[in-house]
């Protein structure tokens, strides 16, 4: 509007308005603190003071019956807020901010409402010394301890200490489905490897974690993270690490060679998928572990090497990976010694010196291995000469201590599942398990590099022993780091929810120290604390806006069937009858409804009807006892408006009457009007040219139109026969009728035609003219028509000469 207006030239005036402060002052700006915690909780609270006046200040508390006091000074050196575009506040001294923090304990469960007030020295207004605040505190949340008993006993009873209600499960009762999770507030994962899971099961904590807005906190330990085969897995994806470490400096090159089973028994299907293509998805889950400078072969065997796919440099993973995916099973048993043994030979062809790490795994039937005589001796030799060797075992048959032993005699590991589903996730881990340097075991204490409000008050810990190495992703904010850079402590937020990872473990293996720390309890129940869900993530949400006199209340609905509800709003405030305010519907999902607001005081909000949610809210300080807004924001706000208006700002009231209104001038286009007169002249300036007018056709025309006007204007005689003029027409044929010869039964003389002109005797005609005949001549009187000059006339002669 201000623009539209200064572009019609309207003059614009502006005279700010600050409400008249001028003296000292004090004022709390804002307060800060948690809206829903749970009972046990420790509240933080952070009030932002700000003054004009360098001094010192006293803030007093009272909330949940407990209360506290604290003092601040605000001098020069305090941190200044300038206003607007850095223009000074009043008397030239920018605002002095500080921060006062205290906090306070909830012990059940309901609505707490906080006040916080401020006396100073030099102040002006009290109005806006006081700030009421308020937090919900919900029930306790259920958090689902996972992992084996032994493993999990620590952290279990430091969160029941903490006030949590904790229940516990082994991996395997894990639901298999998101709706099973959607009951608890958050899950801790304690040192258990991918396979330990269900693969329905990862999905449903991604899930939980994304959709649901659950929490997660990993706790490592020997068979986590990389070393526990979680790379791939949705569990990797909804942590704020990767399982994965390219440093060649910490890990030297691995040559690792992998045999699998192509018997016939290979073929059988699990969930409409053979065995032999989830041993081929294990393979390529172990080309996408390994790092650039590794190299892999994969073997399939049966009594020969039937498929040789490798070795192959890392670099050239995804050539690998695309013949993985066409391998297909054969016939008949493993011959054990054959493929141990050419394996053998296929690393005695990979270059890269003593460093290089040299590993084989084998892919049996637990009751089909063959051929096993000589092959201890000939694991043996290979361990003299630094090549180790694990073993995966499929189903309980008889060869599987035969397999043990193979296992045991090559220095490596042996793993036994009856399902091949469970591949993938154990040849990762067997990967990770193989480069060594992920299990970093050596003494440390934990460095903060970031501040993460949980552990933002330790100060002091115990020594770890030892983490899982891992590589933070570039979203997460890692907290603590372990040495070597990596990461120990590490937070990101994911889809709805947020998840934790904690690299070393919380048994006596890495952190025996942690497990007899007094600040054990709190450490893990204040991390676990953080990442659950506030339980308004339920898709509703509740606004209140202030207004001059009144405030409305704005509930959003989020999801199905969210149109035509029926709800209300109950407003309390502690002292006061309970008021209740119906809430119409405003547009899709969203529901309206107004109050008038008390001048003080922490309200509860209760939304019910077909919805239900529960919320509160302080009601502001007055704006014209802010400074802030009062000052700055209004003279911000002026300069904007006299920017986007062409206007003049003015302090002084009789500024307003001056004499300094512009004038300007007005145009009219003439355009359209000449176009007009155009074309009502053409019409008349071809005419005029075609029927070569003559001023005496004009004068007559003028005669025969005032003759029209006069006849019309004169009043009529009753009975009176009007004569009508003659036409244009009728006086033509009557013209041409004088000029046509009379024949003899008429009783004149016929007239001889006249000779033809020529252009020599027309000359002459035109230079020398006869005189004219007087009015009496007979011979006039005998041709009234001859020398008469006719429209007619003219108009034959014209064509006679263009002819």
């Amino acid at each position: 509007v201000l623009r539209e207006a200064g572009a019609r030239g309207v003059d614009l005036v502006l005279v700010p308005v600050t409400g008249g402060l001028s003296g000292a002052e004090v004022w709390i700006a804002d307060m800060q603190l948690p809206s829903r915690v749970y009972p046990g909780d420790r509240v933080p609270v952070s009030v932002d003071i700000q003054t004009n006046a360098p001094q010192a200040v006293t803030l007093t508390w009272v909330a949940a019956g407990q209360a506290g006091q604290g003092t601040l000074t605000l001098t020069d050196e305090s941190d200044s807020v300038p206003l607007g575009n850095g223009a000074p506040f009043l008397n030239g001294t920018p605002f002095l901010n500080g921060a006062l923090a205290f906090s306070f304990d909830v012990a059940e469960s309901g609505f707490v409402s906080l006040r916080a007030c401020l006396e100073a020295e030099a102040d002006t207004f009290a109005q806006n010394n006081c700030m009421d605040g308020w937090v919900l505190v919900e029930g306790s949340p259920r958090v689902l301890v996972v992992g084996e008993a032994q493993e999990r006993a620590a952290l279990v009873y430091a969160l029941q200490q903490s006030g949590l209600s904790v229940e516990e499960a082994t991996p395997r009762q894990l639901p298999l489905t998101v709706q099973g999770l959607a009951e608890y507030a958050g899950l801790v994962l304690v040192n258990t490897p991918a396979r330990a899971y269900a693969s329905q099961t990862l999905t449903a904590i991604q899930e939980f974690v994304r959709d649901v807005g659950g929490g997660l906190v990993t706790v490592g330990g020997a068979e986590s993270y990389g070393v526990g085969g979680w790379l791939g897995t949705p569990l990797e994806t909804a942590l704020p690490l990767e399982m994965r470490v390219q440093d060649p400096r910490r890990f030297p090159p691995l040559a690792m060679v992998i045999v699998i089973d192509k018997s016939g028994s290979m073929s059988a299907e699990e969930a409409g998928v053979s065995k032999i293509r989830l041993a081929a998805e294990a393979a390529i889950r172990v080309a996408e572990s390994l790092n650039d400078t590794d190299t892999l072969a994969v073997v399939a065997f049966d009594d020969r090497p039937a498929d040789t796919l490798g070795p192959v440099q890392m670099t050239e993973r995804d050539t690998l990976i695309t013949r993985l995916r066409r391998l297909q099973a054969g016939g008949g048993g493993i011959y054990v010694y054959e493929s141990m043994n050419y394996a053998a030979e296929l690393l005695d062809g990979v270059g890269g010196g003593a460093d290089i790490q040299r590993h084989i795994l084998l892919l049996a039937d637990g009751s089909d291995a063959e051929h096993q005589p000589g092959v201890m001796e000939l694991v043996a030799g290979l361990v003299n000469e630094n090549v180790t060797a694990s073993v995966v075992a499929i189903g309980s048959g008889s060869d599987v201590p035969f397999l043990t032993q193979v296992a045991k005699q090559g220095n490596g590991r042996f793993y036994l599942t009856q399902r091949a589903a469970d591949l993938p996730a154990i040849f990762a881990e067997e990967a990770a398990r193989a480069k060594r340097s992920y299990i970093v075991e050596e003494d440390f204490y934990p460095l903060p590099v970031s501040t993460w409000q949980p552990v933002q008050d330790v100060t002091a810990t115990p020594v770890l022993h030892g983490y899982v190495a891992t590589t933070p992703k570039s979203a997460a904010q890692v907290v603590w780091e372990a040495t070597q850079g990596d990461p120990l402590l590490a937070v990101w937020q994911y889809g709805l929810g947020r998840s934790v990872a904690w690299t070393s473990d919380a048994t006596a293996r890495w952190a025996a120290g942690w497990v007899a720390w007094e600040d054990f309890a709190a450490f893990w129940g204040g991390i676990v604390r953080e990442i659950l869900p506030s339980p308004s993530d339920a898709g509703m949400s509740l606004r209140v806006l202030s207004g001059d006199e009144s405030a409305r209340v704005l509930v959003d609905v989020s999801g199905p069937d969210v149109d035509g509800l029926s709800l209300a709003v109950q407003i309390t405030q502690s002292g006061r009858d309970p008021l209740s305010v119906s809430l119409q519907q405003t547009a899709p999902g969203r529901y309206e409804g107004s109050f008038i607001p008390p001048e003080s005081g922490a309200l509860l909000l209760r939304v019910y009807g077909d919805r239900n949610l529960v919320a509160g809210w302080s009601p502001p300080a007055p704006a014209e006892y802010i400074p802030g807004t009062g000052s700055s924001d209004v003279q911000a706000a002026t300069a904007r408006m006299a920017a986007q208006g062409a206007g003049e700002i003015i302090t002084d009231p009789a500024a307003a009457f001056a004499p300094t209104l512009r004038g300007r001038e007005l145009g009219q286009p003439l355009t359209s009007l000449w176009v007009l007169w155009v074309a009502l002249l053409w019409p008349v300036d071809i005419a005029w040219r075609r029927l070569s007018l003559s001023r005496s056709d004009i004068v007559k025309l003028w005669a025969w139109l005032r003759g029209q006007w006069l006849q019309f204007r004169r009043p009529r005689q009753p009975g009176a026969v009007v004569a009508q003029p003659p036409t244009l027409a009728a006086t033509l044929r009557r013209q041409k009728s004088l000029s046509q010869p009379r024949s003899p039964a008429s009783g004149h003389p016929p007239v001889s035609p006249p000779l033809p002109i020529t252009t020599e005797a027309r000359r002459d005609e035109t230079v020398t003219s006869a005189p004219a005949p007087s009015r009496s001549d007979p011979a006039v009187e005998a041709t009234p028509t001859a020398n008469v000059d006719t429209l007619a006339a003219r108009l034959k002669r014209r064509v006679k000469e263009e002819k």
